[in-house]
């Protein structure tokens, strides 16, 4: 899967107008909402590229067209798929990093510390099965894999730089959710002898290194998760509703991601686990390729 998606993704125009379609869906919303008591349309684009472009590690300028985002996201997740170890989760640690991730709350996965909870600073994890997530607007996702790696956050409002790590949710080409979009969509980029890989990016997310959250008192984390959620509830507001018949056929367990903070979660509670030294890591009997491991 790895190997297969390192091969198809780059320069696969069928892949990159995929991804264009997502961002912009998450551009147009999050614009519509900054627009509101904007002084200009320039002023709430710039403000949008900065909390979702720049947030994941985007250098301004801004793109001027979602393809160019998804174009970027691609090259993103190349470079991280070249030099990423693979790590495979077994069903054990997995149960575990779930409990774990449902505990936290949104200052909580802003406190990462470079030197305390990282052992490796990239890395391509991959689930034991796929997990479905519901997003905003009722749309579902069923997520095979994470990946991350170091960058550095652009922001404009105010100016400044910041050390984050990217992390990039991989869903499965052929998991659970098989909606008849998706799946038509799929049949025609094989007759044009561009196929998908099983491995796809979703948009990305960060989270920042030794950041203000990590020496804020409770009264700051508290005031920070409620203008977070206030943000999303709004984002929820204006999403554009999914069509039940798009939604797939999926009647296993599903998690809710309406807060949009399943991925940083998951993987924060991932790396908190595997710092504490609570979980063991080991070359499979035959390995795939020589740098997998399983967890």
């Amino acid at each position: 899967m790895h190997d297969e998606a390192l091969r198809l993704l780059p320069g696969s125009p069928r892949v990159q107008a995929w991804q264009a379609l997502g961002f912009q869906g998450r551009l147009r919303e999050l614009f519509s909402l900054l627009s509101v008591g904007a002084p200009s349309k320039e002023a709430a684009w710039d403000r949008t590229c900065s909390m979702m472009l720049g947030k994941s590690g985007y250098r301004p300028p801004w793109s001027a067209t979602p393809h160019e985002a998804g174009a970027w996201n691609i090259a993103q997740v190349t470079q991280l798929l070249e030099q990423a170890e693979v790590i495979v989760l077994s069903p054990e640690s997995h149960a575990a990093v779930m409990a774990a991730a449902s505990t936290l709350e949104p200052a909580d996965v802003n406190t990462l510390q470079r030197d305390r909870d990282f052992t490796a600073l990239s890395g391509l994890l991959v689930l034991p099965e796929p997990m479905v997530t519901v997003n905003r607007g009722g749309s579902l996702s069923d997520i095979a894999a994470f990946g991350w790696q170091p960058i550095t956050q652009h922001q404009t409002h105010p100016t400044a730089e910041h050390p984050a790590v990217q992390i990039v949710p991989l869903i499965d080409r052929d998991g659970p959710v098989q909606p008849d979009g998706w799946t038509a969509m799929l049949a025609q980029a094989r007759a044009q002898k561009m196929p998908f890989p099983r491995l796809l990016p979703d948009g990305p997310y960060s989270l920042p290194l030794d950041g203000p959250m990590v020496k804020a008192d409770e009264a700051q984390r508290a005031q920070f998760a409620e203008m977070r959620r206030t943000l999303h509830d709004a984002l929820n507001a204006v999403a554009t509703p999914t069509d039940p018949s798009d939604i797939g056929t999926w009647d296993g367990g599903r998690v809710d991601d309406s807060q949009d903070d399943f991925a940083t979660r998951y993987m924060f509670a991932f790396w908190r686990l595997t710092a504490q030294g609570i979980s063991s890591t080991g070359h499979p009997h035959s390995p795939a390729r020589p740098s997998s491991a399983t967890a």
